[in-house]
């Protein structure tokens, strides 16, 4: 699992602006966040690498899964 924290308010429709394969990956809104799981070896076919070209790119910060459970119980 990976978490994706946004330095702006966002809202659940932000999901929609991700063109990812959804057959591939999981992705879940949470109040200021978004976190996905994948498969390591579904990684290449997921497209997740389009997130890199939204317009949402410049106002986040990826992190991974112990790093996103951390920063949840602060």
């Amino acid at each position: 699992m990976w978490g994706i924290y946004f330095q702006r308010v966002i809202f659940p429709e932000i999901l929609d602006d991700f063109d990812v394969n959804k057959q591939y990956i999981t992705m879940q809104y949470a109040r200021g966040a978004v976190f996905w799981t994948l498969k390591k070896e579904h990684y290449s076919k997921s497209r997740i690498n389009a997130i890199l070209k939204t317009l949402h790119y410049k106002n986040m910060t990826i992190r991974n899964i112990n790093t996103t459970r951390h920063l949840a119980q602060i």
